[in-house]
């Protein structure tokens, strides 16, 4: 999609429409501006914001008090989550506490709610977080984008980034919750997955930049310092 064929793009879709008889909500319908809301988001020549209101929903709540309210947390993470660098790991006391709570005790009754130091931590430092997000760009036709891998013994996350004026500028995180333990699975495996499992969101050429030196060669052929890039399709 380039900008030059908006016009003709439009007509086409325009078209299409017709010729099946669908309609649009004209209120959910912006054409010719610089910037707006567009799917829950910002959108403007600077790149993707995340909506404030999404933001202010979470700084305003109190530390949750259930199970339900744990949810509409996480819920609200959720909706924000290609903005929030490794948000499985800064959420992996919530979903704990949520595990915690399923389980009954030894008389067969639920376990009580509790919310830990731990949680409280992981919340004001999510709440910090989201004071400054970052500004999102978008991927420009060809050039070669770089994906960062960042696993831990419980998650996994990636951020897909492009270079600018030698700056790194984030286009999108990703975060994906490990079932497996360290222990059951290389990380050399648990690299390919993340790898694939972002390539089921975004398409694109980039070369796998890991945070830990085992992922290095798994071949004499290769070198450490070697970027190799990847075709996801």
């Amino acid at each position: 999609m380039k900008a030059e064929n908006h016009l003709a793009d439009l007509d086409e879709t325009f078209n299409n429409l017709r010729k099946n008889r669908m309609r649009l909500n004209p209120a959910k319908c912006i054409f010719g501006v610089e910037s707006g809301k567009f799917l829950g988001f910002m959108v403007s020549r600077r790149g993707i914001e995340v909506n404030p209101e999404k933001i202010r929903a979470i700084a305003e709540m109190e530390p949750p008090k259930s199970v339900k309210d744990i949810q509409r947390l996480t819920g609200r993470v959720a909706a924000l989550h290609r903005f929030i660098s490794r948000s499985a790991d800064k959420c992996l006391p919530f979903f704990k506490i949520m595990r915690t709570a399923a389980q009954k005790d030894e008389s067969g009754k639920q376990k009580k709610f509790e919310w830990t130091q731990e949680c409280q931590t992981a919340f004001d430092e999510l709440k910090s977080y989201l004071s400054s997000p970052p500004l999102l760009t978008k991927a420009i036709d060809g050039e070669i984008l770089y994906l960062y891998l960042g696993i831990s013994d419980e998650a996994i996350s990636s951020v897909l980034v492009r270079e600018e004026t030698k700056q790194q500028k984030p286009i999108y995180y990703i975060k994906q919750c490990s079932a497996r333990s360290r222990a059951e699975i290389s990380y050399s495996r648990e690299s390919s997955t993340s790898s694939c499992h972002f390539g089921q969101e975004v398409e694109a050429i980039f070369p796998i930049t890991p945070n830990h030196r085992s992922h290095r060669s798994t071949s004499q052929a290769d070198s450490a310092e070697t970027r190799v890039l990847w075709k996801v399709n």
